[in-house]
């Protein structure tokens, strides 16, 4: 299949593509960054079902019983792409995955691009000092700042359906208020002392919360000039509980489809980050050498069982069951499924419904090159059909500017491209490079100039020179490009 670069916390990994059938999609979802180098992968099930849709605004169900007003959709047939016009001009093509943790990312930059996908830890220095902090209003501002630069670039915003963030001003405000505490994971009221402190300066909740990658008054960049503010309760990463079917409503039609989301026209997709595991399905269990500190399987959160990128022992202050984790992974599934339908019925996407575009390798030879340009060059094929991300060939990952090639990755990108094609790259971390996100740094991003050259528009589909050749062309009204699957040679030639 192929694959797709995406973000998930700081890291860059593979997600396979989603696959298709009359009747069913499963979504591939990429694993974190667990431990050490391992990339893991889980995916979201949607079954044909006849239940209500969702409507956007009006009451939830009860917070605390979880008695829903609607029940939430499924899917029987997922769309191949965005509704809007689709393109073959290159500059309109291009995507990028920016984030500034220092302030603005500039708009100049990345209005030139035809994608662009915010972190959330863009303006992460500005709305730490929010009274309360407000993560998605500045993630707003920034979109508006680009629009203002390009109003055809479509720029889309992070979400979170796993980690209650609570820097976003509804999430805290939600935590803060006792009626809706049965939406969020609770420490184990069992327990008298936790791995991950229920209080921070003085402020407590009795509601699960890490510190990971938490803005801070007292360590790491300080990014909090006076005490961080989240609204009366200690800022940091919550957990959702997905057993709750009104959260379900909540998070679909206000914090994905609102005023700050899909409400906003200038949003037009988000990037929905993390996942849920439970032990026992199609995905590696974790690399044998992961600590398990004296725990049985079921507290193994980061990489084995439970939710991604949180401390390892949050199953363990939690007190949850095997059977707790296999049901929130589910619940984690019906709301991603709902979400993604939602944005995509308002004419929006979601990264992790992109299909992976690149189809051979910068430099690919071998018996694998032509099969799969033989593949790819038919009108059917997912790069002709769906919307697809390629990425650029970078010397470093984390590196944006280190460009190996560009010549050729446009050269490979014209070559099998369709009109909802993508090129240019994910997450590649966060400047500045001292920042929260260590070494990753945004700061040498370079826009090739071949992004920007007007190669016209494709005759036909590409097509092999000769039987068993191994070289394949494609014409564009002002360009030919062809790879060689012999030499791994890409070519790309002005008319």
């Amino acid at each position: 299949q192929s694959q797709v670069g995406i973000r998930s916390g700081r890291s860059l990994h593979l997600a396979r593509s989603h696959v298709m059938s009359s009747n069913h999609l499963v979504v591939w979802v990429l694993g974190g960054l667990c431990a050490s180098s391992i990339h893991l992968t889980t995916a979201v099930h949607l079954e044909p079902s006849t239940r209500a849709q969702p409507v956007r605004g009006g009451g939830v169900g009860d917070p605390n019983t979880g008695a829903p007003s609607s029940q939430p959709p499924t899917l029987s047939d997922w769309p191949l792409h965005p509704s809007w016009e689709p393109t073959y001009e290159m500059a309109a093509s291009t995507v990028m995955m920016p984030c500034n943790t220092s302030g603005w990312f500039d708009p100049e930059l990345a209005g030139k691009y035809g994608l662009v996908d915010f972190d959330w830890s863009t303006g992460r220095d500005i709305w730490a000092n929010g009274k309360p902090m407000n993560n998605g209003v500045v993630l707003n501002e920034q979109v508006a700042k680009v629009k203002a630069v390009n109003p055809k670039t479509h720029v889309w915003v992070y979400r979170n359906l796993v980690k209650a963030l609570s820097w976003y001003t509804e999430v805290g405000e939600k935590l803060a208020d006792p009626a809706y505490a049965g939406w969020f994971l609770r420490f184990d009221p069992t327990k008298s002392t936790y791995v991950s402190p229920p209080c921070t300066e003085g402020v407590c909740s009795t509601l699960y919360h890490s510190q990971d990658q938490t803005p801070s008054h007292l360590t790491g960049r300080k990014e909090c000039v006076d005490p961080c503010d989240c609204g009366g309760v200690p800022c940091g990463e919550y957990l959702w509980d997905h057993r709750n079917e009104s959260l379900r409503e909540w998070l679909v039609q206000e914090h994905v489809m609102g005023a700050l989301g899909m409400g906003n026209a200038n949003v037009t997709g988000f990037y929905f980050d993390d996942y849920w595991m439970k032990t026992g399905e199609e995905w590696a269990e974790g690399p044998a050498g992961l600590p398990t500190r004296g725990l049985s399987d079921v507290n193994l959160s980061d990489c084995s069982t439970g939710p991604s990128e949180i401390q390892i022992d949050c199953l363990q202050d939690m007190g949850l069951t095997a059977q707790d984790v296999v049901d929130l992974n589910d619940g984690w599934r019906l709301t991603t499924a709902a979400a993604m339908e939602a944005v995509s019925a308002a004419g929006g996407w979601v990264w992790q419904m992109f299909e992976g575009g690149r189809v051979i390798e910068n430099g690919a030879t071998g018996a694998r090159c032509p099969e799969a340009l033989r593949n790819t060059c038919t009108a059917t094929s997912p790069q002709q059909t769906r919307m697809c991300y390629t990425p650029v060939t970078l010397t470093e990952p984390h590196t944006p500017g280190s460009l190996v090639d560009p010549t050729s990755d446009v050269a490979r990108f014209l070559l099998t491209r369709g009109p909802y094609g993508y090129l240019g790259t994910g997450w590649v971390g966060c400047a500045p490079s001292g920042g929260e996100e260590g070494h990753h740094t945004n700061q040498t991003y370079v826009r090739p100039r071949e992004f920007d050259v007007d190669y016209g528009s494709p005759v036909g589909l590409c097509a092999e020179t000769a039987t068993d050749s191994g070289v394949f062309t494609r014409e564009w009204t002002k360009a030919t490009v062809a790879h060689d699957c012999n030499t791994g040679k890409s070519t790309l030639t002005m008319k």
